[in-house]
């Protein structure tokens, strides 16, 4: 794990603590660890090893321990229990502006609101406001922000969206038999805005690495069953998050057929066809014989 995928993790086992109820300074010591992890210069697993990772600033004994496991494993049990603790739609409504971890345990605990269609009603019908610690102005700026979310849902700035697609691929990145990881798709073509975020990545195993992907930090997995080594998921705000895992030697290709619009790939497949190539998301061939092309 690089220090971002483990920033990531540190950031949501406060955030989860938070959505939960649970100690509230225990929570800050987390997120505070996190901003310290990711403004290390040093490699964290040469700190961890060393055993200097207790003397970085804002990295006590409770969360070094839990960058050690992650350097060790992969994984923390602590950020899996309070995962499997904590209703996935509640992190749809951290999205909401102005709308923190800790009011969403209030309305939660007191409203037993679990989405952002629930807190709309109960907003509308006046009940936010008369929850303690809420009021009229909050219930308001609640109303304003779902309709703001609303109108951005699905798309992100490049800047903010290749953010949010390296901590994905810092995170993938770390996941054993993962042998290569590429983003594509829009992102990939550097469009001024974009729907969502595609990464393809060479493996030999794709079980593994979709369960991995599940358990991103900030991500909310799709309902559906993954299929032909695909899964996807959405962050908070709604914006979606594309995996696509093939063999080794079909990850060129993917990354064409991942990125390129359906008439720049179809212009290849007419070039390979012209030269009596057969070009799909399997890569290149002729006939039934594959045919080695570099990526």
């Amino acid at each position: 794990m690089d220090r971002h995928a483990i920033a990531a993790v540190l950031d949501e086992i406060g955030v989860l603590l938070e959505l939960l109820g649970e100690d509230r300074f225990r929570a800050r010591a987390f997120r505070s660890a996190a901003r310290a992890v990711e403004g290390v210069q040093e490699d964290v697993a040469v700190l961890a090893l060393s055993g200097r990772l207790g003397a970085v600033r804002g990295i006590g004994p409770g969360t070094a321990a839990v960058v050690r496991e992650l350097l060790e494993t992969g994984a923390s049990r602590l950020h899996e229990e309070l995962r499997a603790r904590t209703p996935p739609s509640l992190f749809a409504l951290l999205a909401i502006p102005g709308l923190g971890a800790r009011r969403v345990h209030l309305l939660h605990a007191g409203l037993g609101i679990t989405t952002i269609e629930e807190l709309e009603r109960a907003a509308v019908r006046g009940r936010v406001s008369r929850l303690a610690g809420f009021g009229k102005k909050i219930e308001a700026q609640i109303l304003e922000g779902i309709g703001f979310l609303r109108e951005v849902a699905g798309r992100r700035r490049q800047p903010e969206a290749f953010e949010a697609a390296g901590q994905v691929t810092g995170f993938l990145g770390s996941v054993a038999g993962v042998e290569r990881i590429a983003l594509a798709g829009e992102l990939q073509r550097r469009l001024e805005t974009v729907a969502g975020i595609d990464v393809v990545v060479a493996t030999g195993a794709a079980a593994p690495v979709i369960e991995a992907f599940r358990g991103i930090p900030g991500v909310v997995p799709a309902a559906e069953r993954t299929r032909d080594g695909r899964a996807s998921a959405r962050l908070p705000d709604g914006f979606e998050v594309r995996l696509l895992c093939v063999p080794p030697e079909e990850f060129g290709a993917a990354c064409v057929h991942a990125t390129g619009s359906p008439a720049h790939v179809e212009a290849l497949a007419a070039r390979a066809r012209a030269l009596g190539l057969r070009l799909d998301r399997h890569g290149v061939g002729r006939g039934r014989r594959r045919v080695d092309a570099p990526d």
